[in-house]
């Protein structure tokens, strides 16, 4: 089993983190951003700064999964999968693999270890609640309505999908493989 550098992982999240800025900006929530960075004792500024230099070391899509490991303090250089708990998102385990040849296949963060969430109505979970498949379990089945690259410029990591809930259509988006909000379709 990898052994995992707290600070690295720290510093990683804060990346996942400000890679949700753009997402939670056009929803007018950066406030949530700014709150989760000052639970580790950062401004919205040190995030900027993590970010641009994470951003800047995975940039090599050939090395971006062995840069990651190095990142996570994983000497484990032969490991071609990831998995250790959250420190920014109690409740979660980053998981991450590579295929043969060392390239990031997938890389998103699951819920584990306590129940879901209880709610009435799928926009009453908070962000970062859920991951799909609970989200799923809780909401009924979800049809996958755009996937966006683990690495995209604008939306990275980013999944929208299409559920029915009490006769109403609503669209759900995630990012990283967490909630990030639900709503109802406007037509």
């Amino acid at each position: 089993m990898a052994t995992f550098s707290q600070a690295g992982v720290t510093d990683f999240e804060v990346y996942v983190l400000m890679t949700m800025r753009r997402r939670f900006l056009m929803a007018g929530s950066e406030g949530l951003i700014e709150s989760k960075l000052a639970e580790v004792g950062l401004s919205l500024a040190d995030g900027q700064r993590a970010y641009e230099q994470i951003a800047a070391t995975l940039a090599d899509e050939a090395c971006r999964f062995r840069e990651m490991k190095r990142l996570l303090g994983v000497i484990d250089s032969e490991s071609t999968h990831l998995n250790y708990g959250s420190a920014l998102w109690p409740g979660f385990d980053f998981v991450a693999s590579a295929d043969g040849r060392g390239l990031l296949e997938s890389a998103q963060y699951e819920h584990v270890g306590r129940e879901l969430p209880g709610a009435k109505s799928p926009r009453e979970l908070p962000p970062w609640s859920v991951d799909i498949a609970g989200f799923g379990k809780l909401f009924g089945p979800l049809e996958i309505r755009g996937k966006w690259p683990l690495f995209d410029e604008i939306l990275p990591a980013y999944e929208e999908h299409e559920f029915r809930w009490d006769g109403d259509r609503y669209g759900v988006r995630f990012v990283w493989g967490m909630l990030l909000s639900s709503s109802m379709y406007w037509d």
